[in-house]
């Protein structure tokens, strides 16, 4: 048998160009990798672009799942849907935890396939 993990949040296709338009913006960029970090987010937050992002996608969610868009969004739900959106067009990504005395914060890298 074949272990085939079935898409449960999509419903229909969509452009990843969505994503790395939105990473484009926001993050920085080393060679094809997109840097996320909370200070990305909260410029993003700041212009109103989350909720707009939120918006683009929406369409291509099962109403069961519309919960992880309607939110209020802290950096890791956020994140949770970008992460979402990776696995679905196959796209790497890793994270790192930086540590700054007590706190950390948790850095994304994402590859846009060339």
């Amino acid at each position: 048998m074949y272990n085939i993990m079935v898409q449960q949040n999509f419903k229909e296709d969509f452009s990843s160009d969505i994503l790395f338009n939105f990473l484009e913006k926001y993050c920085e960029k080393i060679g094809s990798c997109f840097i996320m970090t909370n200070l990305a987010f909260d410029l993003a937050k700041k212009d109103g672009d989350i909720k707009k992002f939120c918006d683009t996608i929406k369409p291509f969610y099962y109403s069961s799942k519309l919960k992880y868009i309607d939110r209020e969004h802290k950096y890791t739900t956020f994140m949770t849907v970008v992460r979402q959106m990776c696995r679905y067009h196959k796209i790497g990504y890793t994270s790192k935890v930086k540590y700054i005395k007590s706190y950390y914060e948790i850095i994304y890298y994402i590859r846009k396939p060339s």
